[in-house]
């Protein structure tokens, strides 16, 4: 029996309608638990826009990567070669967003782009990788642990409508 492997394409600014689809969506999924559908809406509506993603895929320090099934957009990573706001021994790369549809929980997409980034990320001459995650999105902290990520450091709060998460800097040696 074959198994139905997404597969992995680099895109540009031509993704971006694709992408602020894929931004709404996914986060939606992934703290619908959390809030209120109103503000997952405001939220989505200020930062997840065409624009707002044609700007990101056109950063020359950017990259992103989407998962493909089924000829359908259905995950994506986005990398910023940046440095971590916190002291790291040697360069760092940002992982900016990793998400896939919820359709595609336990199907190995997320693993996929995970090592994707990684791969990137070290391909570019960096050392480590860092990322900001929400202290309450356990699902996502269950997996970065999988990935041998620490956490080294407070994050920013992330605002959602009328809510507020407060959130970890978490980064791994590559």
């Amino acid at each position: 029996m074959s198994v139905d492997v997404a597969t992995l394409r680099e895109v540009g600014p031509e993704f971006a309608a694709d992408l602020a689809h894929l931004w709404a969506r996914t986060f939606a999924e992934a703290y619908a638990d959390e809030h209120a559908p109103e503000d997952i809406d405001a939220y989505g509506a200020q930062h997840f826009t065409e624009a707002n993603a044609a700007a990101v895929l056109s950063t020359p320090n950017a990259r992103c990567v989407t998962a493909i099934r089924n000829d359908k957009p259905v995950g994506f990573n986005l990398i910023h070669h940046t440095d971590a706001p916190h002291p790291l021994d040697g360069p760092a790369s940002e992982l900016k967003q990793i998400y896939v549809i919820a359709d595609e929980f336990g199907a190995g997409t997320g693993h996929l782009l995970i090592d994707d980034a990684m791969d990137a990320i070290k391909a570019a001459g960096r050392d480590w990788v860092w990322l900001l995650v929400s202290d309450k999105n356990l699902r996502a902290l269950a997996f970065y642990a999988k990935y041998d990520f620490t956490r080294i450091g407070t994050g920013e709060t992330i605002y959602v409508g009328r809510d507020t998460l407060p959130s970890s800097i978490l980064a791994r040696q590559i």
